[in-house]
């Protein structure tokens, strides 16, 4: 959130465009900031309106283009004080051309739209607007955020504190443990978040499952046709060499474990898994 509330008060701001892997937490992040930061929040999920789609079919005047969603989201759309929100921009390339044109010519309005990386990148070089927009990545949960998610927020403060070297030894067990728990769990939101109430495996491996068949029918419907055969089969070797890691079965990973999620942030070494810089993981 930190670096959306950057964005919104940046002296440079432009019109943002909140990128990430399916299901990362984007619609959700969108509608929290615009809530929790702003007047309002006028939200248009391109996804399901054809008549919000068909408003940016005309010009790019930007006056026309916010008097229509205002009528449109029933939301007033002010200067600073309206977040607009075009979620699953990639459902009408034209919203997403439309940036370049807030950003010319009605700068004033808090612009923010969301799109999946394959989406946003099937448009890569005829609509999106480079050099038009500030771009944001949203990744899974890192491991500290993971321990937040979970009710293990002491934990996640000692680390950042003071790092894995800081940790009482008498600890180290714990630390290992819930280590584990988020190798197995991995950092999407919605199998975090069924972990968290009812501490299952299996659930939490089934909305995992669920979001491979997603990304399976994303790379169908939105992959080009010359490269799709090839993605599939790179997919399917991912999955099953995913599946042997992991095991056959959602048994508790006391064993071997799936692999790990991708941190929110860009780091390297042993802050991968959002281990504070300069500090060693323990080891399993």
């Amino acid at each position: 959130m930190s670096k959306l509330d950057a964005w919104k008060d940046g002296r440079r701001r432009k019109p943002l465009v909140l990128k990430g892997a399916r299901q990362t937490g984007k619609t959700w992040l969108l509608k929290e900031f615009g809530a929790t930061r702003y007047g309002n929040v006028a939200y248009v999920y391109l996804h399901a309106s054809e008549r919000a789609r068909r408003v940016f079919d005309g010009d790019f005047d930007t006056r026309r283009i916010v008097s229509a969603l205002r009528v449109e989201t029933g939301q007033p759309i002010e200067p600073g004080n309206t977040l607009l929100a075009l979620d699953e921009v990639l459902k009408a390339p034209r919203a997403l051309t439309s940036l370049k044109y807030f950003f010319q010519d009605a700068p004033e309005y808090h612009v923010a739209a969301a799109g999946s990386y394959l989406g946003i990148a099937s448009h890569a070089g005829t609509s999106c607007p480079v050099g038009k927009v500030n771009a944001l990545d949203l990744r899974p949960l890192c491991f500290l955020e993971f321990l937040d998610a979970v009710g293990e927020g002491q934990a996640a403060l000692a680390l950042r504190r003071h790092g894995a070297q800081g940790i009482d030894p008498a600890l180290n067990g714990k630390m290992k443990a819930l280590l584990r728990d988020y190798l197995f769990v991995g950092g999407m939101p919605e199998a975090v978040d069924a972990y968290a109430q009812s501490r299952d495996y299996e659930e939490a491996r089934e909305i995992q499952e669920e979001i491979l068949e997603n990304y399976d029918s994303d790379f169908s419907k939105r992959a080009p046709a010359r490269i799709l055969e090839r993605m599939c089969m790179v997919w399917a070797s991912f999955r099953l060499s995913w599946r042997g890691r992991a095991g056959s079965s959602c048994a508790a990973p006391s064993g071997p474990v799936a692999a790990p999620a991708t941190s929110r942030r860009a780091s390297s070494g042993s802050a991968t898994m959002g281990w504070p810089a300069g500090s060693d993981a323990p080891r399993l």
